[in-house]
């Protein structure tokens, strides 16, 4: 997975432990924010910026947007 910062919300889950229901509340309440924290691609599915995650795991509101 080189360079691999985006990722599907069952990746994820796999890999953060965030579970995809959990993530689609943090994108609607508006907690996680379109075109930073994630992105609708080309297929329509929603991906998740890992380094932006990542920093708000650490940061949680802080987190400059």
């Amino acid at each position: 997975m080189k360079d691999q910062h985006w990722v599907s919300g069952k990746k994820l889950h796999e890999i953060v432990g965030i579970t995809e229901d959990a993530a689609k509340k943090k994108r609607y309440q508006g907690v996680w924010q379109e075109n930073h924290h994630w992105v609708k691609g080309p297929d329509n599915r929603i991906y998740y910026e890992l380094i932006k995650i990542y920093n708000w795991i650490s940061n949680g509101r802080k987190e400059a947007r």
